[in-house]
């Protein structure tokens, strides 16, 4: 037993009857505890039931407006293009990406291949671009009619400007 004023432990010799009242006390606390431990760890499962239905609520939304984005932006171009008449038209086997980084050659012999005939070549001079790439006819830009980022599919008239800029 302790003082409830200073809190020293106090010597008492107890006699049958307190020991009994002190351990059915010490029996009524240990329930008692394991009862709020019990509800704890429940309200605890719950409120981590409740975060992760947010979270997986939340990813529903952002894959849902995600895929919303990606239909609405990106496509609209390819698809309204694809199904117009193209009477006279070449349609594009490479994109602008496709380009980047290949000879100057190949480049040509593949605009040639497709049906263009108004191919112009622009020569850059750049140091960095040489350190980097190393020597030699490597493309960086093309442009078909000013459309600088055309992709595969799309459609010009064979006589539009081909620019291929390379290094």
């Amino acid at each position: 037993m302790f003082c409830p004023y200073c809190g020293t432990k106090l010597f008492i010799d107890e006699s049958d009857t307190v020991k009994k009242q002190r351990i059915k006390s010490d029996t009524y606390r240990t329930v008692e505890q394991g009862w709020q431990y019990v509800e704890f760890e429940k309200y605890k499962r719950q409120y981590s039931l409740k975060i992760k239905k947010g979270i997986a609520l939340a990813s529903a939304i952002i894959f849902v407006l995600s895929f919303a984005f990606c239909l609405i932006f990106h496509p609209v171009r390819r698809f309204s293009n694809e199904f117009l008449p193209h009477d006279g038209q070449i349609q594009v086997t490479v994109s602008e990406v496709w380009c980047d980084g290949k000879n100057l050659d190949a480049a040509i012999e593949e605009f040639k291949a497709m049906g263009f005939s108004n191919i112009k070549t622009s020569h850059q001079i750049s140091l960095l671009a040489t350190v980097v790439r190393g020597f030699g006819d490597s493309v960086y830009h093309v442009s078909i009619d000013g459309d600088s980022e055309f992709i595969k599919g799309d459609w010009f008239d064979p006589d539009a400007v081909v620019v291929i800029s390379y290094y």
